[in-house]
């Protein structure tokens, strides 16, 4: 699903708290905020259901299911491995994050390590110096 300019209102003013901005929620949505997957569904019902509210939108969490395409998980696997080590942030959280399984490499498919220039995915736009490549998830329907 691509989001269009008129989206990301509906999609800030969902928040409740959660996210203020549309980047919040695209944190959030990226990295399986069951909240921000249900807007996302919203957001794409409400082009055939215009009236839909988000209320209205139930559905059994295991029926809910994001995929990425694959230079988007390479990306993702790569910011999070580039998390530092420290004291509030363990190898145990990293390995629990790249163990979700929407960011599974398909099998034979090597894990590219932490984000560096020479593995960075290629894009149309160029990532600014300073920032990780990250790509736009779609929700599966």
């Amino acid at each position: 699903m691509e989001l269009l300019s008129p989206d990301a209102e509906p999609i800030e003013a969902a928040g409740d708290g959660l996210w203020q901005t549309f980047d919040g929620w695209h944190h959030l949505f990226k990295n399986g905020h069951k909240r921000a997957e249900r807007v996302a569904l919203w957001i794409a019902r409400r082009r055939e259901e215009p009236d839909l509210q988000l209320h209205q939108v139930v559905v059994r969490m295991d029926a809910l299911t994001v995929h990425f395409d694959l230079d988007d998980i390479r990306a993702r696997r790569a910011e999070i491995r580039a998390i530092p080590i420290t004291e509030d942030w363990t190898q145990e959280m990293t390995d629990h994050m790249l163990a979700r399984p929407y960011l599974a490499l398909p099998d034979g498919e090597v894990d590219p390590g932490p984000l560096e220039p020479s593995n960075a995915p290629s894009s149309t736009t160029p990532t600014p110096p300073g920032e990780l490549a990250t790509g736009s998830p779609s929700p599966a329907s």
